[in-house]
């Protein structure tokens, strides 16, 4: 589904927020626990800061355990994803010398789920690294945005799809 398709339609609504939240070693916070409910992911960016070790926070996206997409900024750089693009998984920031990490997940569609949607930062307390283990020591902050459509009414949402798009 394309945003400019959900102009058309009734019963659905946005859901989003802006956080700043600190992570120790080894925390996880969840910001989006969606269940039962029918939906679309539209996207989510988190920047880690704080240390060099913010590097191996991460964002993960869950959409029904059959999306499931973590971020890491140093796995992203080790695959060669630091190149911006305008829909996709990206490392948008990898900057050693201020410790600034920045990832997104911005699909060029919407992701729908239809039992669940999670969406969780997390620092981890060890990684595994290109070369051996890492421990993660200090405590970083992460600024986390995201934004999801929530279906608020399945039959009126169904009508005016089938009025829009004849199916």
């Amino acid at each position: 589904m394309r945003l400019e398709d959900l102009l058309f339609l009734e019963g659905w609504d946005w859901e989003g927020d802006v956080k700043r939240l600190g992570l120790r070693p080894g925390e996880k916070k969840t910001l989006v626990d969606v269940r039962n409910r029918k939906g679309f992911f539209f996207g989510a960016v988190a920047a880690f800061t704080g240390g060099d070790d913010a590097r191996y926070a991460y964002l993960l996206v869950n959409c029904d355990d059959t999306f499931y997409m973590p971020l890491y900024p140093y796995g992203l750089r080790l695959l060669g994803l630091d190149t911006w693009i305008p829909y996709g998984v990206v490392l948008l920031k990898y900057d050693t010398v201020a410790d600034v990490y920045i990832v997104a997940h911005s699909p060029g569609y919407m992701i729908p789920y239809r039992q669940k949607l999670e969406i969780t930062v997390g620092y981890p307390e060890r990684v595994r690294t290109w070369f051996g283990e890492h421990v993660n020591e200090k405590a970083v902050t992460a600024y986390v945005a995201y934004l999801y459509i929530r279906i608020v009414d399945e039959g009126a949402f169904r009508r005016s799809y089938r009025e829009v798009f004849g199916r």
